[in-house]
C-alpha cells in the first residue's frame, strides 16, 4: 500500500522501492508488478514497465490493469501494434472501458491508422464524453484525413474540457490555415 501511495504522489523511485520489497516478500503478487510497471514507465523506464506488466500478466492473465499498463509502456517504446493488442485484450474483457477505447484510438493514431482512430475515439466518447484526450485524438485523425471542419469542432470540444491544451491549439490552427 505504501508503494501505491507513493505512486499517487508521483514519488516514482519510492514507489519502485516499496513495490520491489513487496515483490521480494511475495513474488506471486501480480498487482505489485502491475503497479511497479506504472512507476517504472512514469520514471522513464518503459522497457522495465513492459517487463513488469508482462510478469503481472503471466501471474494473472485476467489482470486488465496490467494489460493497460503494458499498453502504455509499449506505446512509449514505439510498439504501437503491441499497445493496440494489449488494449484490445482489455476490451475483449471489458467492452465498456472508455479509457481502453481512447487509448487504443491514440495508439492507432500513432500507428497511422486514422480510420481506426476515429472509430475507437467515437466509441470512447460515447462511453465518456468528458475526456478531452479522446476529442484530440479524433481531431488529429480527422485533420490527417482532410476533415478540417471536423478537426476544428473536436478541438473546440477538447479545449472546452481542457483549456490551454497546446496540442489542440496547434491542430486547430493548422486546420484553420488549411481551410483558407
Amino acid at each position: 500500500e505504501a508503494g501505491v501511495a507513493k505512486l499517487r504522489r508521483r514519488d516514482f523511485s519510492g514507489a519502485i522501492a516499496d513495490l520491489s520489497k513487496a515483490i521480494e516478500l511475495d513474488p506471486r503478487m501480480d498487482n505489485a508488478y502491475a503497479m511497479r510497471a506504472v512507476a517504472k514507465g512514469s520514471s522513464g523506464d518503459a522497457k522495465g514497465g513492459v517487463d513488469d506488466a508482462s510478469k503481472a500478466i503471466e501471474l494473472n492473465p485476467k489482470n486488465m490493469a496490467a494489460f493497460m499498463n503494458r499498453a502504455v509502456a509499449r506505446r512509449a517504446l514505439g510498439d504501437f501494434q503491441g499497445a493496440i493488442e494489449d488494449a484490445t485484450n482489455v476490451l475483449d474483457e471489458k467492452p465498456d472501458d472508455a479509457m481502453a477505447w481512447g487509448f487504443r484510438a491514440m495508439a492507432n493514431h500513432a500507428k497511422g491508422d486514422f480510420e481506426a482512430t476515429i472509430q475507437d475515439a467515437d466509441k470512447a466518447l460515447k462511453l465518456d464524453p468528458r475526456q478531452a484526450a479522446f476529442y484530440a485524438a479524433r481531431a488529429m485523425a480527422k485533420r490527417a484525413m482532410g476533415n478540417l471542419a471536423g478537426a476544428i469542432a473536436d478541438c473546440d470540444q477538447a479545449l472546452d474540457l481542457r483549456p490551454g491544451d497546446p496540442e489542440c491549439y496547434r491542430i486547430r490552427a493548422l486546420a484553420r490555415h488549411q481551410l483558407q
